[in-house]
């Protein structure tokens, strides 16, 4: 089945539990947002990684700067689609010799005339392209800057603000609830080291209104009647 953007900004919004949209041009806020992160949103998650699915390759003639024999004197064009070119080696696959090289802007220098085999990470903008992991990444992301947005607002909805990150580090690694993990019980706190312990709980001594009884035993020179819980 075919799978289009608007798809992925309700999958977004389905993981905050907020209504879906019938299009991003659609005059609503989450409509709005969404569609104004999308793209860049989508990009970075690209780029961030040398997704497999993302990884083209093209072979680009260079041309001599002239700097001399034995420096980054070739210069060459990166393709239009081009997020980020991975590292250049003499036959330009994978396990070929590393190359020395170097990109400024939308060029690569390296010691090497051409042509050249570039490979980069290419702006695949067609969801259909995309690979079931990346489509998880790409809607957790989307979901963490509507709810940065929403938190911004002042309200944080049925989650708190750090849900929609967890989401997103669960798809993309397997999440395992650690030991301990959960809510902080409410006859517990923090002090200020963020250490977790216990409060005492007080009650008042029958023998003595002014003292007050806890759990670590009698009061010191009262009698065996003075016990916690009296």
């Amino acid at each position: 089945m075919a799978i289009t953007p608007l798809d992925i900004a309700n999958m977004a919004l389905g993981v905050l539990d907020e209504a879906p949209i019938d299009s991003l041009d659609q005059d609503v806020k989450p409509a709005r947002l969404l569609n104004l992160h999308f793209d860049l949103t989508r990009e970075a998650e690209l780029t961030k990684h040398a997704w497999v699915f993302a990884i083209l390759a093209a072979a680009v003639a260079g041309s001599d700067t002239g700097s001399g024999a034995g420096t980054l004197n070739f210069a060459y064009e990166l393709p239009v689609d081009c997020l980020r070119p991975l590292p250049l080696t003499d036959n330009g696959e994978p396990d070929g010799v590393p190359i020395a090289w170097r990109q400024e802007a939308g060029l690569i220098y390296c010691d090497r005339s051409g042509p050249r085999l570039i490979r980069y990470v290419a702006n695949l903008t067609d969801p259909n392209d995309w690979d079931a992991l990346f489509t998880e990444v790409l809607v957790a992301a989307l979901a963490i800057n509507r709810r940065t947005r929403t938190r911004a607002s002042g309200d944080h909805g049925q989650h708190p603000p750090s849900w929609p990150e967890n989401h997103r580090r669960r798809a993309r690694r397997g999440w395992r609830p650690r030991a301990g993990q959960g809510p902080v019980r409410p006859d517990a706190e923090r002090d200020l080291h963020g250490e977790r312990r216990r409060m005492v709980s007080r009650r008042r001594c029958p023998h003595r209104p002014d003292l007050a009884e806890g759990n670590d035993g009698p009061h010191p020179g009262r009698d065996s009647q003075c016990r916690p819980g009296v």
